[in-house]
């Protein structure tokens, strides 16, 4: 899966990784609610880009890793 980012001459950066149904249930029958997720550096700069579900109380319950391709 890819995903699109812009940056703006302000700094801002855009992020286009959008996934839908945002709510939905797993194979278990657990409820899901889904954000798309960027993690940044200290400096500004991207380090991590995911899509990540979460159960109705706010625990992680999955993660799919979109950039970079695999963590370090």
């Amino acid at each position: 899966m890819l995903f699109r980012s812009h940056r703006d001459r302000r700094g801002t950066i855009y992020l286009n990784a959008a996934c839908a149904p945002r709510h939905g249930v797993d194979v278990q029958g657990r409820p899901l609610r889904h954000l798309s997720w960027v993690t940044l550096q200290e400096n500004g700069e991207v380090s991590e880009v995911s899509h990540r579900w979460y159960g109705l109380k706010g625990t992680l319950l999955y993660e799919q890793l979109l950039w970079p391709q695999s963590r370090p």
